[in-house]
């Protein structure tokens, strides 16, 4: 049986150059954003959330084409099929629970671990002149734990939707 929590590594794994790449961007963006390099004006706010919300949706082309942005397509189709099938939450809520809180306990550690890291670099001075732990945290977190919960959501509805017709 397809297991949503070891699937989201899985999947993860399978695309790590293009989800880390985009990652890279889109984290960048947000520290900027938050004052990596010193105050930035509305404008420049507004501008950067263009790289942020285009490389989440890169992100997304990635999922869909295992890896290879350019084959989104076979992934457009094989949720294009599921939608043909009903859906199957009622048939996996238990293992979907489970699956899901255990992928809550890592995002609450990532981000944990994202802020002890981002605090340790900025107490170091590392992030001179700022010192600010906030744009730092918000690097990590849009290197870690968006990315994979976008690849998690995508395995949520194949996981929902390849259970959804299988016998008890």
């Amino acid at each position: 049986m397809h297991t949503l929590f070891f699937g989201t590594f899985a999947t993860y794994a399978r695309c790590f150059v293009g989800i880390f790449s985009l990652s890279l961007v889109e984290a960048a963006a947000r520290a900027i954003q938050l004052g990596a390099l010193g105050e930035v004006s509305g404008g420049t706010f507004a501008a950067l959330e263009i790289p942020v919300w285009a490389a989440r949706a890169g992100i997304f082309f990635v999922i869909l084409g295992g890896g290879n942005p350019l084959h989104w397509q076979k992934g457009a189709e094989r949720l294009q099929e599921y939608m043909k099938r009903p859906f199957g939450l009622p048939r996996v809520w238990r293992p979907m629970l489970i699956q899901a809180f255990l992928f809550s306990l890592f995002v609450l550690l990532a981000n944990a671990g994202s802020e002890l890291l981002a605090e340790a670099i900025a107490s170091q001075g590392y992030a001179a002149p700022l010192n600010q732990t906030e744009p730092i945290l918000f690097f990590f977190k849009n290197m870690i734990v968006i990315p994979l919960t976008l690849v998690f959501v995508y395995q949520a509805f194949c996981f929902m939707q390849e259970n959804a017709t299988k016998s008890k």
